[in-house]
């Protein structure tokens, strides 16, 4: 049996990232044949179906010196490996899985470059630092190529998939409602944020659905994720007079749950390299209205994308109110929802295999 190290420095919790290594390794080694060990500095005390090396050396470091003494240490252990795998916390790599454009996000978000912009710099900016490149969007790989001078030959765009148990056994609408404490027979606005909730345009989301509100639509919103400064989008939401319609909630761990209760996804994300929780509501059925700066708008058929694209906020309004007046075929989101299905755990394991087997 074939064997690559996987380095990923944060193994614990519930990130795409994580999720993507999860569920791809075992399918790499019961299909083809290649095993894979994790090399990490933090993971969760559970079993796993494959073997999990840490560096509890490293966790009292922080930001630069935090990934460049993990990359210095995987530089050692990988010499017994067939080939590495980093997903973007080593400076050398055979191969390299990006999850995350963070030149791209401070651009836009106005943020200062800090020690993970520099080791992200210094890792992308010389060819010699890895032999090939997987990305998650046609996005992040048109600005790695504009950014970066790196050839496209050198880049291959493997979309991950989603959890499929999100869109399974969904309970019904009503008692999903009620078990997050909302009104059962009120329209539902989701925003699935995970974290970063400047990235995700939470701002955004409370400022359409406070002008819906103006314009005397009744409905409810929910806002799920963690975000180290949800006091001040809670106070937002005070100051706008809207507490009693939009909630925020912490990360949710039974997604089929959210979604049953969701009748839209707004989703204003600045940036978002992929964004599996789109992937997720849109397999589930949801209409969804986001910005064309997201990764998982290239899996959309083409009338889904034509509707679901906004780039102003009165483009989310309007199209929000054809959803609440029932002026828009929910065809479309069948068929998109038929397509989204189609990109399986099982077919982003054969892409990845498809590069892998060149190193090994």
């Amino acid at each position: 049996m074939k064997k690559i190290l996987v380095a990923i420095m944060n193994f614990k919790g519930l990130s795409g990232a994580i999720n993507y290594v999860n569920e791809v390794l075992p399918l790499l080694k019961d299909t083809y044949g290649i095993e894979a060990d994790i090399l990490t500095a933090r993971k969760e005390k559970i079993d796993y179906p494959f073997k999990v090396n840490s560096l509890p050396i490293i966790k009292n470091l922080r930001g630069y010196w935090k990934r460049a003494a993990f990359s210095y240490c995987a530089g050692f252990i990988s010499k017994k490996y067939k080939a590495v795998n980093g997903h973007g916390e080593l400076i050398k790599q055979d191969i390299l899985t990006l999850h995350n454009l963070i030149h791209l996000t401070y651009q836009k978000l106005n943020r200062k470059p800090d020690g993970l912009w520099d080791f992200h710099r210094k890792m992308l900016s010389s060819p010699d630092n890895f032999k090939f490149l997987i990305a998650n969007s046609n996005l992040m790989k048109q600005d790695l190529v504009n950014r970066f001078s790196i050839k496209e030959e050198k880049i291959k765009v493997i979309y991950p998939s989603f959890n499929a148990r999100a869109v399974r056994n969904m309970p019904d609408k009503k008692d999903a409602k009620k078990s997050f404490g909302l009104d059962p027979e009120l329209f539902c606005f989701l925003l699935p944020a995970s974290g970063d909730f400047e990235k995700r345009g939470v701002k955004r989301f409370i400022k359409i659905l406070k002008t819906l509100k103006d314009l005397k639509y009744d409905f409810q919103a929910m806002i799920t994720g963690k975000d180290s400064r949800s006091d001040e989008y809670i106070q937002l939401i005070h100051s706008l007079g809207v507490e009693k319609t939009i909630k925020i909630m912490p990360p949710v761990k039974n997604v089929s749950t959210l979604y049953a209760c969701g009748d839209c996804v707004i989703y204003p994300a600045e940036i978002e390299e992929f964004g599996i929780a789109l992937t997720e509501a849109m397999a589930a059925k949801i209409p969804v209205l986001c910005s064309p700066h997201i990764g998982a708008c290239e899996l959309m058929t083409k009338e889904a994308y034509d509707f679901s694209i906004c780039e102003k906020d009165e483009e989310y309004i309007h199209k929000a109110i054809a959803l609440f007046e029932r002026k828009v075929k929910t065809e479309i989101f069948s068929q998109n929802a038929w397509n989204i299905s189609q990109r399986t755990w099982e077919k982003t394991a054969g892409e990845i295999f498809s590069v892998y087997k060149n190193f090994i």
